[in-house]
């Protein structure tokens, strides 16, 4: 188990820089998601210095996500509604090595060679690379991108300290591409039938 935290001082930053909320610990963050590395069989997670607030009008989450074997760092924004699975992972050293979903290619070739992506289809795929979301891809270091539920997600290893800079890119980013999302998508798939209480 690793006791190396990283990004601590970037996160508090970031949180006091823009007046956000700070909290040492939130399981509810560790909890919410299912996809790697939420899914660690390790006994033991925890969502650790997490900054929460409005960046451009639209909530967002910051986080240490702790397990027994590596750390890594989660960034979240809501989207309006849930939409089925989506992912960018990168084709060498993805946190999802195997995101669920159809394959597509990318018809940005840079951004062809920099990730594969997967989607329940080509028009969910589509609509989420929208032109803008494209242009900061290209720019943005690569880690993995998805969403689960009413969650647009970017993950990545801690293996150094992520500057605030860094982590505001990251943000905004997020919102951009949550941003480009065309409302009519969200109509198009049902919620989920939960599947009956015992």
């Amino acid at each position: 188990m690793t006791d190396d935290v990283f990004t601590v001082d970037s996160l508090r930053g970031v949180a006091l820089a823009q007046g956000w909320s700070y909290r040492e610990n939130d399981q509810g963050f560790a909890d919410r998601w299912g996809g790697p590395p939420f899914d660690t069989w390790s006994g033991s997670k925890r969502a650790a210095d997490v900054v929460s607030g409005e960046y451009r009008e639209r909530p967002v989450a910051a986080f240490c996500l702790l397990t027994g074997d590596e750390n890594f760092l989660v960034m979240a924004t809501s989207l309006p509604g849930r939409l089925p699975r989506f992912a960018l992972a990168p084709p060498v050293g993805a946190v999802d090595p195997g995101p669920f979903g159809y394959g597509f290619e990318a018809e940005d070739p840079d951004l062809a060679q920099r990730y594969e992506v997967y989607a329940a289809d080509a028009d969910l795929a589509a609509a989420v690379l929208h032109v803008e979301a494209v242009a900061v891809l290209r720019k943005h270091r690569s880690m993995d991108w998805r969403i689960e539920g009413r969650d647009l997600l970017a993950i990545e290893r801690l293996d150094r300290e992520v500057s605030e800079e860094e982590l505001l890119n990251t943000l905004d980013a997020l919102v951009t591409i949550a941003a480009g999302i065309p409302a009519g998508l969200f109509d198009r798939y049902p919620t989920p039938t939960p599947y009956p209480a015992v």
